[in-house]
């Protein structure tokens, strides 16, 4: 579940020139030279990470699932950490465990019933963020150090041009994105966070609940399903509007024109009754999207590492 991650790893005189050498092999460096202090700062791109050198850290901003798989569309765990953290030493070429982490993306991608516009609808509010979307495809709350996201992942990747496998193609695919940025050891409990944390089990369930807390903390939009008791009528008409929402209104329509043919009173009458149900279709939808969104988010702090 761990994305992206930003590092800084201290380094002497002398290991400069060795990072240095090991940068221009990696790929085309720019060089920017500090008009105050003349100092020279280096930068390479190599396997979609970003790696910069100063004279005292070098700096290693990328997506982890990435560097393994090439694309993180899939849900990252804790073991595909490990390889991915074994991936970045061999190509640094020196052990990164005590390089300080200033950055985090923790996220899951969850296939939904709905298309994913239909659960922004219920998130609402979340304190001291500001509330920002993107079209239909893009809700974020954003804090002054942490930023949480929920966004179409399909449409996100065709908009890059990225290939969709077929297990993904035509489905509903959610995911929900924790940023941290500023801060983080403060806000998790730790003194320092160092790459060596982010391979220990008891660090990421640390991410994890704070993952799923801070979802748990937005504000959502819910409509009571009414307490039918007794009246068994109106529970007949929850039952009807669930029907409705499964098989689609145009469906039913269309099966009604081909049972009832010309019987046109009837036909009328049925698809009158039907609007009528359907008048309320957004509350109901809005109860099962958010039922359903809790379900899976609570799966997931349930779920092993």
């Amino acid at each position: 579940m761990y994305d992206t991650i930003r590092i800084q790893l201290k380094h002497t005189a002398t290991q400069h020139q060795t990072l240095l050498t090991l940068l221009y092999s990696l790929g085309k460096v720019d060089e920017r030279k500090n008009g105050i202090s003349q100092t020279v700062t280096y930068y390479v791109k190599y396997r979609y990470w970003q790696f910069t050198l100063t004279p005292t850290y070098l700096y290693c901003t990328g997506s982890l699932p990435q560097l393994l798989y090439g694309t993180n569309l899939v849900n990252f765990t804790i073991s595909d950490t490990r390889l991915a953290i074994n991936e970045l030493n061999k190509i640094l070429k020196v052990d990164i465990s005590d390089a300080k982490v200033t950055r985090i993306d923790f996220a899951y991608n969850f296939l939904m019933t709905y298309p994913v516009s239909t659960y922004f609808k219920v998130l609402c509010h979340k304190s001291y963020c500001k509330v920002n979307t993107f079209g239909a495809e893009t809700l974020t709350f954003k804090g002054s150090n942490e930023e949480f996201t929920f966004y179409d992942k399909i449409a996100q990747l065709k908009s890059k041009g990225e290939n969709i496998s077929n297990e993904y193609s035509d489905k509903h695919l959610l995911r929900y994105e924790m940023k941290l940025t500023e801060s983080i050891s403060k806000k998790l409990g730790y003194d320092v966070i160092t790459v060596a944390d982010l391979i220990s089990e008891d660090f990421y369930q640390v991410v994890k609940e704070h993952w799923y807390t801070s979802y748990q903390l937005i504000d959502k939009l819910s409509y009571d399903i009414p307490d039918y008791g007794n009246n068994v009528s109106e529970f007949k008409d929850y039952l009807m509007l669930r029907g409705i929402d499964e098989i689609g209104l145009s469906t039913l329509f269309n099966d009604v024109d081909t049972v009832f043919k010309s019987k046109t009173k009837a036909k009328n009458r049925i698809k009158t009754m039907l609007r009528k149900l359907t008048a309320n279709r957004e509350k109901l939808i809005a109860n099962i999207a958010l039922a359903e969104l809790d379900e899976k988010m609570l799966s997931i702090i349930e779920m092993a590492s």
